[in-house]
């Protein structure tokens, strides 16, 4: 199985008028207005040409599978997801399916969540494969089964903040008590598991992230995945690529950065055998189109 790994592509419309932000206009969102004016929309003025160029090299690539780790918007209102969802939807036909779950922009205030404005642009991604005998309190996370030998369980990391200045994200109580029985139900135990979420539960140096931009509840995640013996976990929000492995895990961490941040460009696509990660290859932006690097 080939899966294609994306992640915050911070899309939005050509020249995103004021009259459009108008109905969703918060403290915190009028300031990110003016942070994604002033600064901001230089480092992702061409994203959508690039994710086009993206779904232009997907073609030929023989790629199975489909995940975006978050992050489509700059302040999640309906004009941006709207555009976001359209722009993105030749990367989501791959034969296996398309996986997704929104990231701290896309529920940047409130309102995204008052609204449920994620779920009516991206809802067909957000149904749950059946499982016998299991039950939650929660629809996270989302499982999926595209093979017998594969397992996607997709988290949802991200929820509003107050503050400008704090983008840090949580897991609920109902969600990771969720995710333990997932994990160890005997048909997840016995597939290669790809957990996937928007936050680094850790940095490339195998550090936490900051207080005010990283998971408040990493440790308890990461505890939790001590049981998996074979797969991996993926993820965006830093806006680099790495791979990292860190003590007591089974399975390495996978960041794959941003697809169309200015001069960071990347992705990451994963060949998976059985029920094996064979190889990690990261995708890169030469200037005119992405290509593939070294094998990791």
């Amino acid at each position: 199985m080939r899966i294609l790994h994306f992640s915050d592509v911070h899309l939005w419309p050509p020249h995103l008028p004021l009259a459009l932000m108008l109905p969703h206009m918060r403290e915190k969102r009028f300031v990110g207005w003016l942070n994604l004016l002033l600064s901001r929309q230089r480092l992702f003025n061409t994203a959508t040409h690039k994710v086009r160029k993206l779904a232009t090299w997907m073609q030929g690539q023989d790629i199975d599978l489909s995940i975006c780790t978050g992050d489509y918007t700059a302040l999640g209102t309906s004009a941006e997801l709207h555009y976001a969802r359209n722009v993105i939807d030749p990367l989501t036909k791959t034969p296996l399916g398309f996986v997704t779950l929104p990231g701290n922009h896309d529920l940047y205030c409130h309102d995204c969540i008052d609204e449920r404005r994620f779920e009516r642009y991206f809802g067909e991604f957000l149904h749950s494969d059946i499982l016998p005998d299991r039950t939650q309190k929660t629809p996270w996370p989302i499982l999926k089964l595209p093979s017998d030998d594969v397992a996607i369980i997709a988290i949802n990391s991200a929820r509003p903040t107050d503050s400008f200045l704090n983008s840090n994200g949580y897991v609920s109580t109902d969600e990771l008590e969720a995710l333990d029985q997932l994990l160890r139900h005997d048909s997840i135990q016995s597939r290669f598991t790809v957990i996937a979420l928007h936050y680094a539960p850790r940095l490339a140096s195998g550090k936490p992230d900051s207080r005010r931009h990283g998971l408040d509840n990493a440790d308890a995640l990461l505890e939790l995945c001590q049981v998996i013996k074979k797969g991996m976990m993926i993820f965006g929000h830093v806006h680099h690529r790495y791979r990292v492995d860190i003590p007591k895990l089974n399975i390495p961490l996978f960041n794959s950065g941003s697809l169309t941040h200015r001069r960071h460009e990347s992705f990451w696509l994963y060949d998976i055998e059985g029920k094996a990660l064979k190889r990690a290859t990261p995708g890169l932006w030469n200037g005119t189109e992405y290509a593939l690097g070294s094998i990791s």
